[in-house]
């Protein structure tokens, strides 16, 4: 079963290519976004890693490491439907 990241705080200047080699350090990626606002990089986004080894590995390693002058932030992806009122 594959596992969504939520990555936040990397430098704004920082490419999916850029990010990418980052994380495949660690893990082999499924996937890699970065969310954007038109072209310009809004300093977060999604890698789909396949397993939840292969996530804890990651989130373990990459953490709170420095990238630039910003530390990254990276956890298992809350589910939409966690936030959305019922009833």
């Amino acid at each position: 079963m594959s596992i969504k990241l939520f990555v936040a705080n990397f430098p704004l200047h920082i490419t999916e290519i850029e990010l990418l080699e980052v994380f495949s350090q660690h893990a082999l990626v499924s996937d890699l976004t970065i969310v954007k606002d038109g072209s310009k990089s809004r300093g977060y986004g999604f890698v789909i890693l396949q397993n939840q080894i292969a996530a804890d590995r990651v989130i373990e390693a990459l953490n709170g490491r420095s990238i630039g002058d910003r530390k990254l932030s990276v956890r298992i992806a809350e589910n939409k439907s966690t936030f959305l009122k019922t009833g």
